[in-house]
C-alpha cells in the first residue's frame, strides 16, 4: 500500500495497492498497475478492487457522498465517478508538480490540493484555482490539511530553519489565523483535525511523531498516542489508524477507538483525508 487512506464511511475506507508486470528478458522498467482498494476497518480485511489504472496514483480523496474518488497520477489530478466507473482528468491550466494532497470541501463544490510546496483550491462550478497566501516568514505548507466547515480549514506551514504551526483559514477572507506551534520549537506540529469547536488533534514531531490533543479554550495539551505515524480520522472523529513499528521490523496499519475523547454529539463537517 502507499500513501494514507481515505475513509469513505465510518468503517469502511480506501487505500491503494500497486503492482508491477515483468516479464522474462525484459531490459526496461516493469509497467505499473495502481489499484483503489475498498477496506473493512472493523473486519480488517480488504473487501474490493474499487478502480485500476494504469502507472502511479498516489493520495486518493472521496467526496462526501463518496460518488467521487480524486488522485494524482504523473502530476495530474484525476477524478473517478464511482457510479458511472468512468475516469477523467481535472482541467488545469498549469503543471503541477509534487502533488502531496487532495481533499473535497464538505460541499463538494471545492477540491484543496497541496502541490509545488502549497495550497491551492479549485471550484468545480468556475474552473477557477485560488493559492493559499502564506504568511511573510513562511515559504511552504505542510502536506497536511482539514475542512472544519464549508468555509474554512486548518492546516499547517513553516520557512527557512524554522518549525510547522497550525493554522484556520477562511476561505471567504482568505485569512488565516494561528492556532498552535512555534518556531523556536524543534518538533513540527502538522496534520490537524477537529470535529469540535475549541479541540483540536495533531501530529507533534515528524515521521514516527505522536498524536496530540489540544484544548483550544484552556491551553492543556496531552500525548493521545505515542509513535502514531500519519493519523487519519474516521469522518466523525471516533476512530483513527495510523502507520506503526511493529517492534523494529514491518511497518503496520493501527486501528484505535478514541470517541471517548470527543464530545458525546459527534458529527463531520469534513474528510479526514491526509497524504
Amino acid at each position: 500500500m502507499a500513501n494514507a487512506p481515505a475513509w469513505i464511511s465510518d468503517k469502511i475506507l480506501v487505500c491503494i495497492g500497486r503492482d508491477s508486470t515483468e516479464s522474462a528478458g525484459q531490459i526496461s522498467p516493469s509497467p505499473t498497475v495502481s489499484r483503489i482498494l475498498s477496506f473493512d476497518v472493523e473486519k480488517m480485511q480488504l473487501q474490493a478492487v474499487v478502480h485500476e489504472m494504469d502507472g502511479v496514483i498516489h493520495h486518493v480523496a472521496a467526496s462526501h457522498d463518496t460518488e467521487l474518488l480524486s488522485y494524482s497520477l504523473d502530476n495530474e489530478i484525476w477524478i473517478y465517478d464511482r457510479l458511472d466507473q468512468e475516469a477523467y482528468e481535472l482541467p488545469l491550466s498549469d503543471p503541477l508538480k509534487e502533488i502531496q494532497l487532495i481533499q473535497f470541501s464538505p460541499k463538494d463544490d471545492k477540491l484543496l490540493f497541496r502541490a509545488s510546496r502549497n495550497f491551492y483550491l479549485y471550484d468545480f462550478d468556475t474552473g477557477d484555482i485560488d493559492e493559499i497566501p502564506l504568511n511573510k516568514d513562511e515559504e511552504w505548507s505542510a502536506p497536511t490539511a482539514h475542512w472544519v466547515n464549508a468555509r474554512a480549514l486548518l492546516y499547517a506551514a513553516g520557512g527557512p530553519n524554522q518549525s510547522a504551526r497550525i493554522y484556520r483559514y477562511n476561505v471567504d477572507t482568505r485569512q488565516s489565523l494561528y492556532l498552535h506551534g512555534s518556531i523556536d520549537k524543534e518538533a513540527h506540529s502538522w496534520r490537524p483535525f477537529s470535529v469540535e469547536e475549541g479541540l483540536i488533534f495533531f501530529q507533534e514531531g515528524g515521521f514516527g511523531g505522536n498524536l496530540m490533543k489540544k484544548n483550544m479554550r484552556t491551553g492543556d495539551i496531552q500525548e493521545v498516542i505515542h509513535e502514531a505515524e500519519l493519523s487519519t480520522f474516521a469522518r466523525d472523529g471516533s476512530q483513527v489508524i495510523y502507520m506503526a513499528e511493529n517492534r523494529g521490523m514491518a511497518t503496520v496499519l493501527m486501528s484505535q477507538d478514541v470517541s471517548h475523547l470527543m464530545d458525546a454529539s459527534l458529527h463531520s463537517q469534513g474528510p479526514a483525508v491526509y497524504p
